[in-house]
Parts: C-alpha cells; structure tokens; sequence
C-alpha cells in the first residue's frame, strides 16, 4: 500500500508520527515514551495500527515486539511536508517562503548559514546551466 498523505492527522497521530521520524524504528514502548502526556500503551498500540493502515508506518517484528517506521524516507517526507507548506501558503513559490522566513525577526540567520545558502544557490544555477 502507498503511503497516504498525512495532512488529516490528529494531533496525537501527528506526535506519534514526529516521534517515529526522530526514532527512525521504534517499539510501542519508545514511541509512547517520546509523546507528551503519553496515553496508554493499547491506546498508542491502537494509533500505531491505524497509521500502520493508512500507509504511514510500516511494522516489523524484532524478536516478539513489534517495531514501527515511517513508510517514506525522511528526505522524501521533508520534500512532500515543504511542498505543501509552499503550495497552501506561498502558491507554490519557494522566493515567497524565504522572503517572509527573512523578514521575520525570528530568523536569525547565522553568517555561516547565510554564506551555506548562497553556496547552495550557486550550486543550483550551475546544475541547471
């Protein structure tokens, strides 16, 4: 099965999905000790089941215990989540995000990334070129 998207995620799938990524693989006891105000382990177990069938996790078993892992890479993930972020907010535009990230205070961009960034727009112009 094909990973669904994961924009119709309940807070808690959303946690539980957040705490699969930053653990990569993962028991129901390791995920549960990631969540804030955890729920029971069957309440999580339950959860578990239900992003394992929409295709956002994948189990296997390690020995008895049943291990959980995001269906997509991280890379593929992080790719899909900024397209949507740019699709819904900035119409698609990348210029767009950056101009608002910049213009908020909050940035604070490092000299060391802002030099980082430049590179990798080089880099870019010279692989379209």
């Amino acid at each position: 099965m094909s990973p669904t998207h994961d924009d119709n995620l309940s807070m808690r799938e959303r946690q539980i999905m957040d705490a699969a990524y930053r653990l990569e693989s993962a028991t129901v006891a390791e995920i549960r000790a990631e969540l804030p105000e955890p729920p029971t382990l069957n309440a999580v177990r339950t959860m578990l089941g239900h992003l394992t069938d929409k295709g956002l996790l994948r189990k296997s078993f390690r020995g008895r215990a049943a291990v959980y892992r995001p269906a997509l890479s991280k890379a593929r993930a992080r790719r899909e989540a900024l397209q949507r972020v740019l699709d819904i907010f900035h119409r698609g535009s990348m210029a767009s995000a950056l101009a608002v990230h910049l213009s908020d205070d909050r940035a604070g961009l490092s000299r060391e990334e802002i030099e980082e960034i430049k590179l990798l727009i080089e880099k870019y112009e010279r692989d379209k070129a």
